[in-house]
């Protein structure tokens, strides 16, 4: 067990930076706070590089106990120096230094997958959240993320995920390339557009292809080059007053739909 006492500490100002995207992006880590995600993360077998308590944590101990063998270093920082670690408001006492994983090819994911969901352009933390534990509890085999998506390793997005983040295989690529590679495969892209002739309930399944869902930008939609490139574009009814959907929201009718033919 080490203690780190000053915020001038080498190792404490390297994880500050991973409160950044490029500090996470240099270092190839990111940070997980609180019990429940750090359970997460440990029991998913993501790699950590650090367990890190407040000196005020009250479980440490039964922390060790169970996982000292498989993380070698243990850090106690005061409370203040764990405080501003923290992107909560009430800090649990807990954080890890988690290795970014590297996950099979997006080749080989796309060739044994049934189910894909590709996102365009997904800004807010909360949604991409929301759709990461939407794809996991709907069994989607992978999921690619899009240019300009918010960053999914960014606490707000893991929060929202509440651990799903770290059961699905995920990608950040160009859409288009992930597009063409599913269909010379011969699976399905589906787009989402409001104004689509065609229902989601009318949307064609067949349970030995490969069905990748595309949903686009909270404002904007999924990008026009993304939804010519498409098999078919589908829309969800709306039948109050509502303008559209959540893009979430959208995300879990139609995923369920899929899987609910299927299954």
């Amino acid at each position: 067990m080490t203690y780190i006492q000053s915020k001038n500490n080498q190792r404490y100002k390297m994880w500050k930076k991973l409160l950044t995207k490029k500090g996470r992006e240099d270092q190839g880590a990111f940070l997980v706070e609180g019990e429940h995600l750090v359970q997460e993360v440990l029991t998913a077998k993501w790699p950590v590089k650090a367990l890190i308590f407040a000196k005020d944590y009250p479980s440490v101990d039964r922390w060790l106990d169970r996982y000292e063998a498989s993380v070698s270093r243990h850090f106690i920082l005061p409370p203040p120096l764990f405080n501003a670690l923290s992107e909560t408001k009430t800090p649990q006492g807990i954080a890890a230094v988690v290795q970014k994983r590297s996950f099979l090819s997006a080749e080989k994911i796309i060739r044994q997958s049934r189910l894909l969901l590709l996102v365009d352009r997904v800004r807010d933390p909360g949604n991409l959240g929301t759709i990461l534990r939407t794809a996991d509890a709907a069994g989607v085999d992978a999921v690619f993320l899009g240019k300009g998506t918010v960053d999914p390793y960014s606490g707000k997005v893991m929060r929202s995920t509440q651990g799903s983040l770290f059961h699905v295989p995920f990608f950040e690529a160009d859409l288009l390339d992930v597009t063409a590679s599913i269909q010379a495969q011969g699976g399905m892209v589906i787009g989402t557009q409001p104004s689509a002739a065609v229902d989601y309930r009318r949307l064609p399944i067949f349970a030995d292809q490969c069905a990748a869902l595309i949903v686009g930008n909270e404002g904007a939609g999924v990008h026009p080059d993304l939804l010519h490139k498409v098999d078919v574009n589908i829309s969800i009814p709306i039948w109050g007053q509502a303008e559209s959907l959540n893009v979430a929201v959208a995300t879990g009718i139609i995923l369920y739909h899929i899987q609910s033919e299927r299954h």
